[in-house]
């Protein structure tokens, strides 16, 4: 199916998202090609992304681009929850998981002639707490110092995601959390618990496959500490090995978590505060073109 707007097309453009690449140059030529007329939306406050989607809904668009990465992509998808508009990826960010994922192109002048030319829907559930909203994943038990700065993520790329887990594995202690899943309560002593959304924890725990997309339900996972806690995680960085780190999992509509001590969340990779939260599936909350 090809794209069909009856209004110039919103592009939402994240200028400080990782890939130094002349995006306005790029878009304007293979639109222009199409005979698509499109307006640029360039970011600069945190909120401006949803915001300009909610506009854009507003406005009466059918069709919302975003170029940028994935917390670029939430944010513009949170603005079209609700809503009978679709969105269109364009990577631009160091990780582009959810692009990858739903195995849209990386290249920009591919995945502009996705959005462009014949492409398909997918229905994509998001995650949701105190009206904000997470796309990939949340997680809780990693401070602020332990992640991967922009910094790192600029100059080392995947890499950073490495030097930052490995770091995490050797200073944190265990957590005791107590989670409600579909209000049934569970306690774990770990390292992290992570609620997936969109994607898997297939490298790291081989028996689980990836959530599927549309899927109303998350998988949960908890990451037990041990003394081979660093050779482990190490290994599914790098693919040095196959040992899987041990973990606990659970899937579910709602998670209630609570930690002793309290823990920071963080949702697609941004701060959000600290337990306890509730996170709630929000089934089919926006549809994303894909190959």
């Amino acid at each position: 199916m090809s794209v069909s707007v009856r209004q110039p097309i919103p592009i939402i453009i994240n200028p400080a998202s990782g890939r130094p690449l002349p995006v306005l140059h790029i878009l304007n030529r293979v639109l222009r090609a199409h005979a698509l007329s499109w307006k640029a939306l360039v970011t600069h406050e945190t909120d401006d992304a949803r915001q300009f989607a909610t506009q854009a809904v507003a406005d009466g668009a059918d069709l919302v681009v975003c170029y940028g990465g994935d917390g670029t992509v939430r944010d513009v998808a949170s603005g079209l929850v609700g809503s009978a508009a679709t969105l269109g990826i364009l990577p631009g960010g160091t990780g582009n998981s959810v692009a990858r994922i739903l195995g849209i192109p990386l290249d920009l002048t591919e995945a502009t002639e996705l959005v462009c030319g014949k492409h398909n829907y997918q229905r994509v559930s998001m995650g949701k707490t105190d009206n904000r909203y997470f796309i990939l994943r949340a997680h809780s038990g990693i401070t602020q110092e332990q992640t991967a700065t922009r910094e790192l993520k600029v100059k080392h790329h995947l890499l950073a995601y490495l030097a930052s887990a490995v770091r995490f594995a050797v200073e944190t202690p265990e957590i005791h959390f107590r989670i409600r899943c579909d209000g049934q309560e569970t306690q774990v002593t770990a390292l992290t618990c992570i609620v997936n959304n969109l994607g898997g924890f297939g490298d790291i725990h081989p028996s689980l496959n990836p959530t599927d997309p549309a899927s109303d339900a998350f998988d949960v996972l908890f990451v037990s500490k041990n003394l081979d806690a660093l050779t482990e995680i190490s290994s599914y960085l790098v693919d040095l090995g196959d040992s899987p780190i041990r973990a606990h999992h659970l899937s579910g509509r709602e998670i209630a978590l609570e930690a002793d001590p309290p823990q920071p969340i963080w949702m697609d990779g941004e701060y959000f505060g600290q337990t306890p939260v509730t996170f709630q599936s929000v089934p089919n909350a926006v549809t994303i073109l894909v190959p």
